[in-house]
C-alpha cells in the first residue's frame, strides 16, 4: 500500500504558494506539507501499516495534494482535505497531553521533599499535586488524557516558553498541549503586548504544524493589579479568547473561574495562596470549568468489565464479594481481597450498593464525630508477580455524595514496601500537604476516575510487595468506590 502511495506521491508537483499538500515521506509516514517545505505527520495515520488500519478495503493515494482512498474498481474518493486540517485533527487526535507554561503549570507536579520541582516522567515518576488544576480536571473527566510531560518552569515569560517548544513538547509527540503562559510577561519579562501575542501565536501555530492540538488558556485573575496591568490583562485575555475561537482551538477560560465580578480581583480570596498560585480551592474551582470545556471531547479511560480481565494484576478489580477485611473500628462488609482501614475512633460503616450493568459500588459512610479522619482501602501485590522495570498504572473510580463535612480531598497512591513495612517508593495523584488545608479546603469532586502516573517497579530484590491504596480525608461523608485496577502500561 505504501509503495503505491510513494509512487503516486512522487508524481505530485511542488505545492503552489499558499496551499497544503499530503505527501508520503521517506519514513513511510503520510504527512501534511506546507508550501515552505515543513512537514508534519498526520496523527490519524501514524502506524497505518498495522493490522488495525481503518482503510482495509482499499489503497491510499496522494493526488493533487489530497489524501484519497483507492477503491478496487479504480474509483477514488477524498478522505482528507488539508484545508480542513483543524476540524479533522480534532476528530482524530490521540489523547496524550503535555502541560506547557510557567509556575502555574510547574505546580502540577512535585517530588516528595521538593515542592514545585519540574519532573520529566520519562526519567522519574511525578507526584501529582492537588493544586494543579488540570490534575483535578482530568479526574473529573474520567482520566481520558495521558500526560506525557509536565513542562512548567516557574518565572518564565512567553519568549522563554516558546524557546522550549521543540524539546519539551514536540519531542514527546503528544496529541494535545495545554498552554498557560503570559502572566510573567507583564510583571518580570518586560515584554510588550504585541510581543506576548506574537510569542503565543508562534507557540500555537508551531503545535498545529507538528500535528498537535493546542488547548489555549486565558491568564488567571490576580488580586493586586495596577490600572496599567489590569488593562494589559484585559487586552491579552480578550485577544486569547478571540484567537482561540477564530482558530478552532479549545479554550480553558481560567480568568473567568475565580475572578471577582466587581473589581476584577480574585474571588474568593482563598482561591490563591499568594495572589497568583492556586490553592486547593482555586485549583478545584478552575478544574470544574475546565471539565465543562472539555467534556465529551474524549471518552473516559477504559476499565475492565469482568473479573477475568487478564490485563489486571490485582484480583477482583470489580470489587465484588464480601470476604474482605475491615479494621480500626470500621464495621460492615468489604470487597473480597481488599482491606478497609480508618483512623482510630472513626465511625465507618461499609456496605455493598448495586449499580447498573451488574457492577457493584463499595460504599463507605463516615459518621460525624467532630474530627477529620483518614479512610483508606488497599490491595497488595506480591513481588513474585512483578519484574524490575515493569511500568504500572493504578486506576480507581469513585463517587462522593454532596453532604460532606470538612472534606480534605481524595487521592490515590501506589507504594513499593520493604519487608519491614517502610515505603521504598511512592507515586501519588492529587497529593497535598497539611499547610495547603490551612489556606482553603478543595471542593468535593462528585465523581471521577483517578489514576496515578507511571510507576516503574524498582529492583525486586529491594522490596517485599507493592500496595495500591485509595484514601480520602473528611469529618463526615458517603463515598462509593467502583472498579480498582492495577495493570501494566502498554
Amino acid at each position: 500500500m505504501f509503495s503505491l502511495l510513494k509512487r503516486l506521491a512522487s508524481a505530485i508537483s511542488a505545492p503552489a504558494a499558499g496551499r497544503t499538500s499530503i505527501v508520503a515521506d521517506t519514513d513511510n509516514a503520510i504527512k501534511r506539507k506546507t508550501d515552505d517545505g515543513v512537514t508534519a505527520t498526520l496523527p490519524a495515520f501514524r502506524g497505518l501499516a498495522t493490522p488495525n488500519t481503518p482503510y482495509a478495503f482499499g489503497d491510499l493515494a496522494a493526488y493533487n495534494g489530497v489524501l484519497q482512498e483507492k477503491k478496487n474498481q479504480g474509483q477514488s474518493s477524498a478522505i482528507f482535505d488539508p484545508t480542513q486540517w483543524n476540524s479533522y485533527n480534532q476528530r482524530q487526535t490521540p489523547a496524550t497531553l503535555v502541560l506547557l507554561g510557567d509556575s502555574l503549570t510547574a505546580l502540577h507536579t512535585f517530588i516528595s521533599g521538593g515542592a514545585g520541582t519540574q519532573v520529566n516522567p520519562a526519567v522519574t515518576e511525578p507526584i501529582l499535586n492537588a493544586r494543579g488544576f488540570f490534575n483535578v480536571a482530568n479526574v473529573l473527566l474520567g482520566s481520558p488524557f495521558t500526560l506525557v510531560n509536565y513542562a512548567g518552569v516557574g518565572g518564565e515569560n512567553t519568549a522563554q516558553v516558546l524557546a522550549r517548544l521543540q524539546t519539551d513538547v514536540i519531542a514527546f509527540n503528544p496529541g494535545y498541549c495545554l498552554v498557560l503562559a503570559g502572566t510573567n510577561d507583564q510583571f518580570t519579562g518586560g515584554l510588550t503586548t504585541a510581543q506576548s501575542q506574537a510569542n503565543l501565536t508562534a507557540i500555537w501555530s508551531g503545535l498545529v504544524a507538528a500535528g498537535i492540538k493546542p488547548i489555549a488558556c486565558t491568564l488567571s485573575a490576580r488580586k493586586t493589579l495596577t490600572t496599567t496591568q489590569q488593562t494589559w490583562y484585559s487586552t491579552m485575555n480578550r485577544w486569547i479568547r478571540a484567537t482561540a475561537a477564530a482558530s478552532n482551538y479549545l479554550l480553558c477560560d481560567l480568568e473567568n473561574s475565580i475572578i471577582d465580578r466587581t473589581n476584577g480581583g480574585v474571588s474568593p480570596a482563598a482561591a490563591t495562596v499568594d495572589d497568583v498560585h492556586f490553592s486547593l480551592l482555586g485549583a478545584s474551582m478552575v478544574a470544574f470549568d475546565v471539565q465543562r470545556t472539555l467534556a465529551g471531547k474524549l471518552p473516559a479511560l477504559a476499565l475492565p468489565v469482568s473479573n477475568v480481565d487478564k490485563t489486571c494484576l490485582n484480583t477482583n478489580p470489580l470489587l465484588l464479594g464480601t470476604a474482605g477485611a475491615v479494621s480500626n473500628g470500621a464495621t460492615g462488609t468489604w470487597a473480597t481481597g481488599y482491606v478497609l482501614s480508618s483512623a482510630t475512633l472513626a465511625s465507618v460503616v461499609a456496605s455493598k450498593v448495586a449499580r447498573a450493568g451488574g457492577f457493584e459500588w463499595q460504599q463507605i459512610v463516615v459518621g460525624d464525630n467532630g474530627t477529620v479522619r483518614n479512610i483508606a482501602t488497599y490491595a497488595t501485590l506480591p513481588v513474585a508477580g512483578l519484574t524490575t522495570g515493569q511500568v504500572l498504572e493504578f486506576i480507581a473510580e469513585f463517587e462522593v455524595d454532596a453532604a460532606v463535612t470538612n472534606w480534605n480531598g481524595i487521592y490515590l497512591e501506589i507504594v513499593a514496601q520493604t519487608a519491614g513495612g517502610s515505603a521504598l517508593k511512592t507515586v501519588t495523584t492529587l497529593a497535598y500537604g497539611s499547610s495547603d488545608i490551612t489556606v482553603a479546603r478543595p471542593l468535593v469532586l462528585p465523581s471521577g476516575i483517578i489514576t496515578v502516573p507511571r510507576f516503574v517497579v524498582p529492583d525486586t530484590s529491594t522490596f517485599a510487595n507493592v500496595y495500591a491504596r485509595l484514601r480520602f480525608e473528611c469529618q463526615s461523608a458517603t463515598v462509593r468506590i467502583g472498579r480498582f485496577v492495577v495493570r501494566t502500561v502498554a
